[in-house]
C-alpha cells in the first residue's frame, strides 16, 4: 500500500504571481525565497523590504529575539547565495527595512537596558545581603531591609555559596 502524501507547491520564481499569505513568519520566508531569485536588483530590493516588514510583525508576535535570529540567518543565506550583492549594496537595498531594523534594534536595546537595571539591582541586593549576613546581622532583619522574604534571602545566600565552590 502506498502512503497518501499531501503537499502544497508554491511558485517562488520571480515570475510567480501567487499571493503570498500565511503567518507572518511564513510570509517573511516566502518573500525572502522569492526575492533571492530576482535578477533585477530593484525587484530584489522590493522583495527584501516585504521580508523585513513581515519580520517586524514576527517581532510583535514571537518576540524580538526570534525576529533578530531570523534576520541574521537570512542575511547569511543572502550573502551565500547572492554573490552579485556586496554588503554596501545590501545596505542600500534595505532603506525601508533599515528603519524597521532600527526600530527592532531600539526595542532590543531598551529591553536590554531594563534587564540590565534589574540584574544590577539584584546583584546589589545580593552584595548587601552577603555583607550584612557575614557581619552577623539577623537574616530576618536583612530580608526586611532589602524588602525580600526570609526564604528568598536564604536562597540567595545558598546560591552565592554554591558559586564560590
Amino acid at each position: 500500500m502506498l502512503p497518501d502524501f499531501k503537499f502544497k507547491a508554491y511558485d517562488y520564481s520571480p515570475k510567480g504571481e501567487e499571493i503570498i499569505k500565511g503567518s507572518h513568519l511564513i510570509q517573511a520566508i516566502r518573500w525572502m525565497l522569492k526575492a533571492i531569485r530576482e535578477k533585477n536588483k530593484r525587484a530584489f530590493q522590493e522583495g527584501l523590504n516585504h521580508f523585513i516588514q513581515q519580520l517586524g510583525n514576527v517581532a510583535e508576535t514571537e518576540g524580538l529575539d526570534k525576529a533578530m535570529e531570523y534576520y541574521l540567518i537570512t542575511m547569511v543565506y543572502i550573502f551565500n547565495t547572492r554573490e552579485d550583492f556586496t554588503e554596501e549594496e545590501l545596505q542600500e537595498a534595505l532603506p525601508q527595512g533599515g528603519k524597521i531594523m532600527e526600530t527592532l534594534a531600539k526595542r532590543i536595546y531598551n529591553n536590554g537596558r531594563t534587564e540590565g537595571r534589574t540584574e544590577g539591582k539584584e546583584e546589589e541586593k545580593e552584595r548587601l545581603l552577603l555583607n550584612f549576613y557575614n557581619k552577623g546581622f539577623p537574616i530576618e532583619q536583612i530580608a526586611e531591609g532589602l524588602e525580600i522574604t526570609k526564604e528568598k534571602a536564604l536562597q540567595m545566600i545558598q546560591e552565592a555559596k554554591n558559586r564560590k565552590k
